[in-house]
């Protein structure tokens, strides 16, 4: 949330959730953190076209859905999962094992 590359290449962050009590009102990056139980109020108010979804495998379609319910078009995906999504909306995943295991590979063939 505090990476300065987003505002760079034209990105804002819109808002930010999490389930963690501790968690909900801090703000990071200047971006504060809602309650996830608030994400359809806030994409309804920022509607905004692009997620970032880290959260658990066991969560990331759940919340999936329900971001494309209301109205994401394209979804960054650190879950450790596949998602399934309808067609029409974007996805990329971003698996950080599969990184390190590559850059591993150079270390030891360079």
């Amino acid at each position: 949330m505090r990476y300065r590359g987003f505002g760079r290449l034209g990105f804002s962050l819109a808002a930010a959730f999490d389930t963690d009590p501790k968690k909900i009102g801090q703000k990071v990056g200047g971006t504060s953190i809602r309650s996830l139980e608030d994400l359809e109020i806030i994409l309804g108010e920022c509607q905004p076209e692009l997620a970032i979804l880290a959260v658990p495998s066991e969560q990331a379609a759940g919340v999936a859905t329900r971001t494309i319910a209301g109205g994401i078009q394209g979804i960054l995906n650190f879950a450790p999962t596949t998602l399934r999504v309808p067609s029409g909306i974007a996805v990329v995943n971003v698996d950080l094992a599969s990184e390190l295991q590559q850059l591993a590979f150079r270390i030891q063939n360079s």
